[in-house]
């Protein structure tokens, strides 16, 4: 996959335990993890129909390159792009020719607990 086909710089944040240093409280934090060139495209009205009939929120895609960084991103983590969070729906998954190439990373909006 040539740089020029990944024309999008994301933003993959991970939910983070940090701990007060005065009080000691650990609280949750969302905080980098990332940060990609991909591309991103938004689902077909075809793809986008199916997947609501199986209860999915998913409204776009991403693919960046495989990596031991990327192959490590869950659907724990969040998307942050063009200044919108997108959760993500299931865990991303390999390319289907050599399994290392590339990630396809699905994209969701909707109940935004992970938006805090």
């Amino acid at each position: 996959m040539r740089a020029s086909e990944l024309p999008h710089r994301i933003l993959v944040e991970q939910l983070l335990s940090v701990q007060d240093q005065v009080t000691g409280e650990i609280t949750q934090a969302w905080g980098d993890y990332v940060k990609l060139w991909a591309k991103v495209t938004p689902f077909s009205n075809k793809d986008r129909l199916s997947a609501q009939a199986v209860g999915v929120l998913s409204k776009m895609r991403c693919i960046v390159r495989y990596s031991t960084l990327t192959q490590a991103i869950t659907s724990d983590m969040r998307v942050l792009w063009r200044g919108k969070y997108y959760r993500i729906e299931g865990d991303p998954y390999a390319d289907n020719i050599k399994g290392v190439d590339w990630l396809t990373i699905n994209l969701a909006t909707g109940e935004k607990p992970w938006q805090e």
